[in-house]
């Protein structure tokens, strides 16, 4: 059985919920930077925002970690846009996926 309480001083200890994080993301079980943005106690559950890819998961608190210091002041990856044209040109999409993959 999972110790609530430990879990519960460790998010408030180590300033989770202002600090970057990493999480093991369920469908790879690989490690990846993320950001607290919701926790459930009762069933010892965060929602995390990955920040290198713009996706949000739930994980169990025991699939969180503090983000080593080495990683923790690159720039997030994930940039989120919006198209305002509901339909794209070929060469307009061809011309967007070359700049947004450049950056």
């Amino acid at each position: 059985m999972i110790n609530l309480t430990f879990y519960t001083s460790l998010f408030f200890s180590h300033d989770f919920f202002i600090s970057l994080v990493v999480a093991r993301y369920a469908d790879d079980g690989k490690w990846y930077r993320a950001w607290i943005k919701s926790i459930c106690l009762q069933r010892q559950q965060a929602v995390v925002f990955f920040v290198d890819f713009g996706n949000e998961s739930t994980v169990m608190f025991s699939d969180i970690r503090s983000c080593p210091e080495s990683v923790r002041t690159l720039p997030w990856l994930g940039i989120r846009v919006r198209l305002i044209n509901e339909t794209m040109a070929y060469d307009e999409l061809a011309t967007f996926w070359k700049i947004a993959e450049s950056n």
